[in-house]
């Protein structure tokens, strides 16, 4: 990328761009990632798109697994990773300074600043470490709690 696509391209990659901001290391040259204009409401909206996408992305892996739970719960173990960088820019939307690192506290994090159930996010969690759950109620307790946060952040008026 050029500087000039870099600086443009903060209103279409917020989330990433503060990511970038947050860990990046300047080998070389100006840093960059203080010249970017990241807008709230910009963060907003992505996070929504995100949100209905993985909401999308779920209901596609429920009807592909065709009740095997096997494949399901295979399936699901994939999905955290994809979450735990929208649980980040969830509190940085709500502007909150120090955002966890380790995946329960981001969770639970999440659960106390947007006051959702985020129980199915936890067991989400777990299944990937191991622990047995059923990947059916898992996967609806997801959905649900997805669901909620659209509602959610559909709603914020952010500047």
């Amino acid at each position: 990328m050029t500087r000039t696509e870099f600086i443009n391209s903060a209103d279409v990659f917020p989330m990433e761009y503060l990511d970038i901001r947050e860990k990046n290391s300047v080998l070389f040259g100006k840093d960059e990632t203080k010249s970017l204009s990241i807008k709230k409401n910009n963060l907003r909206h992505e996070l929504e798109e995100r949100l209905r996408g993985n909401v999308n992305s779920l209901r596609q892996m429920i009807a592909a697994s065709r009740g095997r739970g096997r494949i399901l719960g295979g399936a699901l173990k994939g999905l955290f990773g994809s979450l735990k960088a929208l649980f980040k820019g969830l509190l940085r939307l709500k502007g909150i300074p120090d955002i966890p690192r380790e995946g329960a506290e981001l969770v639970k994090k999440v659960q106390g600043e947007f006051g959702i159930q985020g129980e199915a996010f936890i067991q989400l969690l777990q299944l990937r470490e191991g622990k047995k759950h059923d990947p059916s109620k898992l996967a609806a307790g997801v959905l649900s709690s997805l669901e909620e946060l659209i509602r959610i952040v559909d709603t914020m008026n952010v500047k």
